[in-house]
């Protein structure tokens, strides 16, 4: 080492000393500088298996994008019309698709028939009647018979044969025809007479209307361009218009019938579709000793009935229900009779009648006949 002039060697071996360390530390200080200047900020991965998912694939731009098309409204299936008649669907608890049957009900597609028997004591003694209620889906199934056609005083038949031959399920029996004391009839739709008679009548429209009348009230004519169905001629009418027992005064009886207690016979009426017959057994003083027109009006009224009208009586009162005859009656063998009033499932087929000349009633050559009442 060379020793600078003028400056001591202590001096000059302090000075080296101090340049030699300014030039080592000058040496760390520049490569700690370094070092910080290129230390990376750590990097933390959490303690989980991450799944990558690939980023989509762009769809491919169209020249056009499409509108929405509009929602149409959902289309609501129109109802299935119901096949059934009026009165099939307003009595279907009456009706079954299977004939079902025992000895005092009946129900079929187009009909329904529960038939009891009553029994009551009166001033003079026991009344016995049997009540058949009767329910159709068409008036085709109210209907009358006839033991011939066109019908004769002297033609008749029982009343089971009559049945059978309309394939009735419940029948009773007619007005005589009406031609015992003449007037209006009118049988399934056919005028077979045009004679006005004196006595009440009974008019069934295709509709179902059924009213009564004195004779003076009715016009054919009407009745016809009204659809009329039946129309019987005996009576009296049973029933005031409001459905109220009717009092019947003598004079409105044909002095042929009796007054008193006798086996009778009755159509009621409640509304289109829903009838009933009435009969009453007599002349048995041990069993049923008849009814009064009196009795048969309120016991029709008491059922609820609005038209109630008298039919034949006497030894022609009769119930048929299923091909049996469940009346008693006091004759030892039925009576046979001209026609009758009737309840079927189905119309039957007939044949086409041979219609009275115009202005000539059937059986107006023939002997006149008065059934016994």
């Amino acid at each position: 080492m060379k020793r600078r002039k003028g400056v001591p060697l202590w001096a000059a071996i302090i000075l080296d000393i101090v340049a030699a360390a300014l030039l080592v530390g000058g040496w760390f200080v520049a490569r700690i500088v370094r070092d910080a200047l290129s230390q990376e900020e750590p990097i933390v991965v959490a303690e989980q298996h991450v799944q990558s998912t690939p980023a989509p694939t762009p769809a491919p731009e169209s020249a056009s994008a499409p509108e929405d098309e509009p929602e149409l409204p959902e289309e609501t299936p129109e109802p299935t019309p119901d096949p059934r008649s009026e009165w099939q669907i307003r009595f279907e608890d009456h009706f079954s698709d299977e004939v079902i049957s025992s000895e005092n009900f009946y129900s079929g597609p187009n009909l329904g028939v529960v038939v009891t028997h009553h029994e009551y004591e009166s001033e003079k003694g026991p009344v016995a009647y049997h009540l058949a209620e009767v329910w159709i889906g068409n008036i085709d199934c109210f209907r009358s018979g006839l033991a011939a056609t066109p019908p004769r005083f002297h033609m008749s038949a029982s009343l089971t044969k009559m049945a059978e031959d309309q394939n009735a399920v419940v029948a009773v029996n007619g007005d005589f025809c009406s031609y015992s004391y003449g007037g209006i009839a009118v049988r399934n739709g056919v005028v077979w007479s045009k004679v006005r008679g004196s006595v009440d009548l009974c008019v069934l429209y295709r509709d179902g209307t059924m009213e009564t009348m004195v004779p003076k009230e009715f016009d054919l004519n009407a009745a016809i361009e009204r659809d009329v169905w039946q129309v019987w001629t005996f009576g009296p009418a049973l029933l005031n218009e409001d459905g109220s027992p009717r009092d019947i005064p003598y004079s409105s009886i044909p002095e042929i019938h009796i007054t008193g207690r006798n086996p009778r016979t009755a159509i009621g009426y409640f509304e289109p579709g829903h009838y009933c017959f009435l009969v009453a057994d007599g002349r048995q003083p041990d069993y049923s000793v008849g009814m009064t027109l009196q009795e048969m009006s309120q016991i029709l009224s008491d059922l609820g009935c609005k038209a109630g009208f008298n039919l034949d009586g006497g030894g022609s009162s009769m119930m048929v229900f299923q091909g049996e005859l469940i009346s008693q009656i006091y004759a030892k063998v039925p009576r046979n009779l001209s026609d009758c009033v009737l309840f079927t499932d189905y119309a039957p087929v007939e044949e086409e009648a041979e219609l009275p000349a115009e202005g000539e009633a059937a059986g107006e050559s023939a002997e006149s006949e008065v059934a016994e009442p």
